[in-house]
């Protein structure tokens, strides 16, 4: 009988063992190399413990530590020019302070206003159109406003020149801005002459645009727990890009509040498209109350979001886009209750930012991928340190590294309702050691037993 138990026992501390091992999967690697791309799927994210990811190992058959840079940066802002024509007024000459001096006409220019306020993006140059009669030089002080009332320098001086000789015409109309924001720009002459009257001006505006990252998508996530005003979600520790609300029922319209424990930090990307603090609202100009945060809570987000069938066909509110930030715990506050989302509390969805890179495979195969205490593992090079040939701007290696299917780890996307809270990863490999140990003192018992009875 003691036999039996030691066995069993044996067992049981090698089950808790190999639960213990942290999880991993063969690589396999694609092309002549050396460098290769990895995209690490979503599941894998999860099984990190941390946002950084920096438990990850590359290693080959040796257990030699791989070399590996993260390449998944934001894709690179995208400018956009555009030229068009604005409005052009011109600028009269002050009235002198004198009173027993004449007034100046009306209509000498000392000149112009460009009205702005058409025009997108940051003003980089306008080009000034003269009348093929002018001719001379005329220096002016550009200014910019938004309310036509207080005015900022842009330029302390500019010089402007048109000329004609022997048929020979020298223009110099083009006044470069460098990214100017105002609805008003001023022109006001420097010299002591009038200037001349302008037959058009362009402005060449600049856009930037930031490409939002592709996104890799969890499956539904239900609540942690509920009651009538608002729902409460557990998250892995990844850097949440996006939120999905998943409602239960079709044809429901909410309001809806996002509140996360503790205070709002962002983490910091290459790009910063700014936290988007508005679900795609409806406009009502008296919307239903939210529910005064409890103590501990901060406000994320607020709107309104809509399941409709419609004879058009199928309308749901779009993804409230984040910018990054590690939030573990998320509650969803619902004006009216949150039977306004239906029968049954609503899911959600996360978008994580796919993790792209590249890796130096040396040695023999076969390689393998896995998660590790995060305060041994090898660092992590920049791209730069680890391909030094490289050019800014070049392609990644085409050649691919691939999670070979068989060996990936058990756990999926989907995330369980946390009315049975999964462990975190960290607490979860105490607790398995704490089986282990706790089996192996109990195997010890067992035999010092075993041999007492014997002896």
């Amino acid at each position: 009988m003691n036999a039996r138990w030691i066995g069993a026992a044996m067992l049981a501390v090698w089950t808790m063992a190999a639960m213990a091992v942290p999880p991993a999967a063969g690589l396999k690697l694609e092309g002549a190399g050396p460098y290769y791309t990895l995209e690490l799927p979503l599941a894998w994210q999860l099984q990190a413990g941390t946002a950084d990811l920096r438990g990850l190992q590359l290693r080959n058959a040796l257990g030699e530590p791989l070399p590996h840079a993260w390449a998944d940066a934001a894709p690179p802002a995208q400018q956009s020019l555009a030229t068009g024509s604005v409005p052009v007024f011109k600028l009269p000459a002050a009235k002198p302070a004198r009173k027993d001096a004449k007034d100046a006409p009306d209509d000498t220019p000392r000149g112009w206003v460009l009205d702005l306020r058409g025009v997108k993006g940051s003003v980089m140059e306008v080009a000034l159109a003269f009348p093929e009669r002018a001719n001379g030089a005329w220096p002016v002080a550009v200014e910019a406003s938004d309310d036509l009332t207080q005015w900022r320098s842009v330029r302390a001086e500019v010089q402007l020149v048109s000329l004609q000789h022997q048929g020979q015409r020298l223009d110099n109309s083009v006044i470069e801005l460098g990214g100017v924001r105002a609805a008003y720009l001023r022109l006001r002459s420097l010299g002591s002459g009038p200037v001349p009257e302008l037959t058009g001006a362009e402005a060449t505006s600049a856009t930037l645009q930031w490409p939002q990252p592709a996104l890799q998508w969890s499956e539904p996530i239900a609540p942690a727990s509920c009651d009538a005003q608002h729902c409460d979600y557990t998250l892995p520790a990844v850097a949440v890009e996006a939120l999905e609300l998943l409602p239960h029922d079709a044809n429901t319209v909410a309001r809806v509040g996002w509140l996360v424990r503790g205070d709002v930090v962002p983490r910091q990307h290459a790009h910063h498209h700014g936290l988007r603090r508005h679900l795609h609202a409806l406009r009502d100009k008296t919307p239903a109350p939210l529910p005064a945060p409890e103590p501990g809570w901060q406000p994320l987000a607020d709107g309104s979001v809509w399941w409709l069938r419609l004879p058009t066909g199928e309308s749901r509110s779009p993804v409230l886009r984040l910018d990054g930030a590690v939030h573990t715990q998320l509650r969803l506050q619902v004006a009216g209750g949150v039977a306004q989302l239906g029968a049954q509390p609503p899911q959600l969805r996360i978008g994580v930012r796919a993790r792209t890179l590249v890796m130096l495979a040396r040695g023999s195969g076969p390689h393998r991928l896995n998660w590790g205490d995060p305060a041994l593992a090898t660092p992590v090079m920049s791209l730069g340190e680890l391909m030094p040939a490289r050019r800014g701007g070049d392609a990644l290696p085409a050649d691919r590294a691939v999670l070979v299917a068989d060996a990936a780890p058990v756990a999926s996307p989907v995330l369980p309702a946390a009315s049975a809270p999964a462990l975190a990863p960290k607490t979860s490999r105490a607790w398995l050691w704490g089986a282990l140990v706790a089996g192996v003192a109990l195997m010890a018992a067992m035999a010092w037993s075993l041999l007492k009875g014997k002896g």
